[in-house]
């Protein structure tokens, strides 16, 4: 089962994708360059990424991004 929301609060938009998969460890899952770039991205925007997962519960992927007139922030 897949679910995406999208929703909005105030200024900030939010994207929420949740499945119960297999779910991995969080500290133990090998940071290839998807999680990597995804992070990035994400921050490249203005935006945050938070992952929840844990074997046998599925991923939780959220990204927060600021709405209209909201200054990107640079990349450190």
């Amino acid at each position: 089962l897949l679910m995406v929301e999208i929703y909005r609060h105030g200024q900030e938009c939010t994207l929420v994708v949740r499945d119960n998969g297999d779910g991995f460890d969080l500290l133990r899952v090998e940071r290839g360059h998807g999680l990597i770039n995804l992070n990035a991205r994400t921050s490249d925007l203005g935006g945050r990424c938070e992952i929840d997962s844990a074997p046998g519960r599925g991923t939780t992927v959220r990204l927060t991004f600021p709405g209209r007139g909201a200054e990107p922030r640079p990349r450190s």
